[in-house]
């Protein structure tokens, strides 16, 4: 099976442009359509549960630290997400009673989040059925693969970050 990628996009004069390159168009076009499959599977996967998978990215991200509170700035940073967007997730998880937020002892300008006995009870659920599927996804691919994988994707990121400071 290969990414659904219409052929009809590389038909026609774009190969009049300067710079085109099949090749590459294609790469990125199945990079893009596979992450927007696995975006939108994630999204029904965990809809029963209350979740979106941004909301379980910051659950997961609170249990990797233990019962060490995180900062919402660390958050945001393992999340690749702004402040504005990480408050309005945490609110929403604060509402359905998963985490909690106590004043930071150490800086009074921060706040700590951490997760409440519900949210752990949710993980306890939810991340054996999400690590199954992350396990069913990756099977058609070797160990060694799925490190080449990270390679390159990791090659990929770094392009963007030159790309984004260069135009």
């Amino acid at each position: 099976m290969s990414v659904p990628i219409p052929g009809e996009l590389f038909e026609g004069s774009l190969d009049t442009y300067a710079g085109f390159d099949r090749l590459a168009i294609q790469a990125l076009l199945a990079l893009k359509v596979t992450a927007h499959r696995l975006e939108n599977c994630a999204g029904v996967w965990f809809d029963e549960y209350g979740l979106t998978p941004a909301k379980l990215n910051a659950l997961i991200c609170l249990r990797a630290q233990g019962d060490q509170p995180m900062r919402l700035c660390e958050i945001g940073d393992y999340l690749f997400s702004t402040r504005a967007n990480v408050t309005g997730l945490i609110d929403g998880l604060e509402r359905d009673g998963l985490v909690k937020r106590t004043a930071n002892p150490d800086d009074r300008r921060s706040t700590l989040v951490s997760l409440t006995e519900k949210g752990l009870e949710l993980l306890a659920v939810v991340l054996p059925k999400h690590f199954a599927r992350v396990q069913r996804i990756t099977s058609g691919l070797s160990e060694e693969e799925q490190r080449q994988l990270i390679a390159l994707l990791a090659k990929i990121f770094a392009s963007l970050e030159e790309a984004s400071t260069s135009f």
